[in-house]
């Protein structure tokens, strides 16, 4: 048997794969959530699945957010993303978060199983419509992004604008990085000078727009 959990907002679907699995005979609910903060605590309290069916659009905390803290804290953890096909960037985000397949809402239940199958086996599912939506968006990304070093960021500079984009302050900022502010504020012009931009908010843009952080 196959341990797994469940993030999913819409009950219906919920119940709809619990029945599913139940049919099918090889897999072993552990939990379900119908958002990433539930899901978590779930970890947290001591359910350790071997794979997550996770859902992106949920409230609260999405899959996007959800994978990303899964697979920090447990990486031994397979998470397939189940949800549709048209969220082209989510897709390639996901997968950028760590997540170890994608597979469409709507699929047949055997289908859905193998793909829990070969995730637990270390394997990347996709249906033939994710994996070439994903290679066109990897294409396309290739094309369209720029990468810190094409703007010759030091490794500080790097830092200190992960956390600009976090939101933090300058002197929590000099705090973490065990510099005073007017050192922060110095890294801080040379990043904006390297990168064209003159506010925190395009500096954000910018990296968000190239997937740095």
């Amino acid at each position: 048997m196959i341990t797994i959990g469940i993030a999913e907002d819409n009950k219906d679907v919920r119940d709809n794969l619990l029945k599913v699995f139940e049919l099918l005979g090889e897999v072993d609910v552990l939990f379900t959530s119908e958002n990433g903060s539930v899901l978590l605590d779930k970890l947290r309290s001591g359910f350790q699945p071997e794979v997550i069916l996770m859902d992106i659009e949920m409230p609260e905390m999405d899959g996007i957010k959800t994978t990303l803290e899964v697979k920090k804290a447990y990486p031994d953890i397979a998470v397939v993303m189940h949800t549709i096909v048209n969220q082209k960037d989510r897709v390639f985000q996901a997968l950028k978060n760590g997540a170890n397949g994608y597979i469409l809402k709507g699929e047949k239940p055997k289908a859905i199983l193998e793909s829990i199958k070969q995730a637990k086996e270390g394997r990347l599912p996709m249906t033939p419509e994710i994996a070439a939506l994903t290679l066109a968006f990897f294409e396309q990304y290739k094309e369209t992004t720029r990468s810190k070093e094409d703007y010759n960021l030091t490794i500080r500079e790097s830092e200190i604008l992960e956390y600009l984009c976090k939101g933090m302050s300058y002197k929590t900022i000099a705090d973490k990085c065990f510099i005073s502010p007017r050192t922060v504020n110095r890294h801080i012009e040379n990043i904006y000078r390297k990168l064209n931009v003159h506010t925190a908010i395009e500096a954000n843009n910018m990296a968000r727009k190239n997937l740095w952080f």
